[in-house]
């Protein structure tokens, strides 16, 4: 309707549609009045020009689902932090975006959201959270990379139970069986997609690897299993004993360039992949 009544003027010179800079005021607009503080859900589109969400999504203190498009977003606002409700964060960039440093895209607090269930963001964004585990009630964590520091290691995992789907990437970093066990895999009784991964092939102690798949035992067998770059010579007891509840579908084995013994292929009855 502004743009149709002429509120909406075109610059020169410029690559915006009509319509790029009607979302963008209307965003903006949006944003700005306190009345949207009950807003649940929210979404927030922009041209390419536009690199930060405003400070004022702090507001919106009710909200629960944010949704953002935006091509060369470059980092979410801290007041992001304060939306203590919110359970969806997705983040979309159209076209061929360029990539955020990960460093500075997430603020250093986005761990109090305990409350987010599923977040969309790069695998690198989210590996780049200090202290993951917080996020208790996520669902999803596509790829987690394990660092040998602090706020980064296996153990972030313990209490992450609501987790359906997992990935763990960089297990050459887990020192030993007792620390494997940290992550409480046998405690995740929703999980029924994983993925293990060491990131390399270099020489390694293939009963380290063995001790660590053992103990990343889940609580019953997944619905899709990958594992790569494992460097064990046998398979874990866990994928051996099978029993009534072992409704294993896919499994994917990459790069196992060691493995001597594997699972029981022929007794598994779901299996298709």
């Amino acid at each position: 309707m502004w743009i149709a009544l002429g509120f909406i003027q075109q610059p020169h010179e410029q690559e915006w549609t009509m319509e790029d800079i009607g979302g963008r005021i209307f965003a903006m607009h949006l944003l700005k009045y306190s009345k949207h503080r009950e807003a649940y859900a929210y979404y927030i589109w922009a041209p390419k020009d536009l690199k930060i969400i405003p400070e004022e999504i702090g507001n919106l203190i009710h909200l629960r689902c944010l949704k953002i498009v935006i091509q060369n977003l470059t980092m979410l606002q801290k007041s992001l932090c304060n939306l203590y409700h919110l359970q969806y964060i997705i983040s979309e960039s159209p076209g061929e975006p360029s990539q955020p440093k990960v460093v500075d895209f997430l603020p250093s607090d986005i761990n109090n959201l305990s409350n987010l269930r599923y977040v969309k963001l790069s695998k690198k964004c989210i590996s780049s959270i200090c202290r993951i585990g917080k996020l208790k009630s996520l669902r999803e964590l596509n790829m987690f990379d394990l660092r040998d520091v602090s706020g980064y290691r296996i153990g972030e995992l313990e209490d992450m139970n609501d987790l359906c789907k997992l990935g763990i990437n960089c297990l050459e970093n887990v020192k030993d069986a007792e620390e494997a066990c940290s992550a409480k895999l046998c405690a995740k009784r929703r999980l029924t997609d994983l993925t293990l991964c060491w990131s390399n092939t270099d020489s390694r102690n293939t009963d380290l690897d063995e001790n660590v798949l053992d103990n990343l035992h889940p609580s019953k067998c997944p619905r899709n299993l990958s594992i790569k770059t494992y460097m064990g010579e046998s398979s874990a007891i866990w994928m051996n004993n099978v029993n009534p509840n072992f409704n294993l579908e896919i499994i994917e084995l990459r790069d196992c360039l060691e493995c001597e013994t594997l699972p029981p292929f022929g007794q598994l009855p779901f299996l298709s992949h």
